[in-house]
């Protein structure tokens, strides 16, 4: 099964970018982590890369990374 183009890494990636970035997304995920602490996870819908239609709890995002 083949990824949707907007899925599908370029072949030549610089590695130490690649990690700095994966480092900074982990600490934007711990950061948003910590701001969910106050919010209700039932109530908050997000929506999914690949079609706006469908929106998941908040919570069930989290589960789901």
């Amino acid at each position: 099964m083949k990824a949707f183009k907007g899925h599908i890494p370029e072949r030549d990636l610089d590695a130490p970018a690649v990690i700095a970035e994966f480092i900074q997304q982990q600490e934007t995920l711990l950061k948003l982590i910590r701001k969910a602490r106050q919010v209700d996870l039932r109530a908050i819908r997000i929506p999914i890369s690949l079609t706006s239609l469908i929106r998941l709890k908040l919570g069930d995002v989290f589960q789901f990374l």
